[in-house]
């Protein structure tokens, strides 16, 4: 009966100690400052707009890099006329390719001002990432700062609760006075109100750092390195300097542009002409 009961024992045990082994293994690790960084970076609508307005500046600059586009020219004469001309028996129609070619430099300004937008949309990219990661570091600071403060109320209910019990103890075996009781009893009182306040406090941090990626505040930040000092290169960094040189640069080109249209550009043109009256051909050439 003896070796029965201590069987079921073990077995109670080994359940047990199976369901909160198991219990630790399925519960989530904290949410690290990285993993908040790259969610609300992966989530931000901003950044997908910044990417989307880099990727078209490089589509330009491809665009710009180019000669522009020729025309085709149709052109029929002496067409439904009076006397000889009249229907299509007398009809020149000439077929005529123009080509465009600017002087002054106007396609190499166009490729550098297409390029100073390039750089500026990768800058105003890049500040657009920085700023978010700022926020939400404050963001993730302030959960870390609410979570730091539960458990210290945590910890100071926890004491008053022992002084408590303490006092009751002293006050039954008339140590100390009846108005003792009542003192501890609003400290304990007081313990729990701050609890409770740090509580609603660690909540609306963890929601608002959740917001910056639209989910759910049922996780932990971690607190480990919330008393440590973390240096980051982000303060080396000047982006909107960076910016300014990119607009400055991108306002040189432009007048370079503008400079470049001073100069009257050339049409070249070169066709084929056809006499329907003599069924003969001939070359056409031209520039304006």
């Amino acid at each position: 009966m003896q070796s029965r009961l201590c069987a079921a024992l073990i077995g109670t045990a080994s359940v047990v100690g199976f369901v909160c082994e198991a219990g630790a293994q399925t519960e989530p690790a904290p949410l690290t400052r990285q993993d908040a960084l790259s969610r609300a970076l992966g989530d931000d609508p901003g950044a997908r707009a910044g990417d989307a307005a880099r990727d078209a500046a490089a589509a330009s600059v491809g665009q710009a890099r180019r000669w522009t586009n020729p025309s085709l020219e149709v052109v029929q004469e002496n067409v439904s006329g009076s006397g000889p001309y009249q229907g299509t028996g007398r009809a020149e129609t000439t077929w005529s390719l123009r080509q465009p070619l600017g002087l002054g430099g106007d396609r190499s300004a166009r490729r550098r001002l297409a390029e100073r937008d390039l750089d500026a949309a990768i800058v105003s990219a890049d500040i657009r990432r920085l700023d978010l990661i700022e926020e939400v570091e404050h963001a993730y600071t302030d959960a870390q700062a609410a979570e730091a403060a539960l458990k210290v109320a945590q910890d100071r209910l926890d004491v008053a609760r022992e002084l408590a019990s303490a006092v009751e103890r002293r006050v039954e075996a008339a140590r100390d006075p009846l108005m003792a009781t009542s003192r501890a009893q609003a400290r304990l009182a007081e313990a729990e109100i701050e609890l409770e306040s740090a509580r609603r406090t660690a909540s609306i941090a963890r929601s608002q750092l959740a917001s910056y990626w639209g989910g759910a505040a049922d996780f932990r930040v971690e607190t480990a390195s919330f008393n440590q000092l973390q240096t980051s290169d982000i303060a080396s960094q000047t982006p909107d300097l960076d910016l300014a040189d990119a607009e400055a640069a991108r306002a040189d080109a432009q007048i370079a542009v503008e400079r470049a249209r001073a100069f009257p550009d050339v049409d070249l043109q070169m066709g084929w002409r056809e006499f329907r009256e003599t069924n003969e051909t001939a070359l056409v050439f031209g520039f304006s």
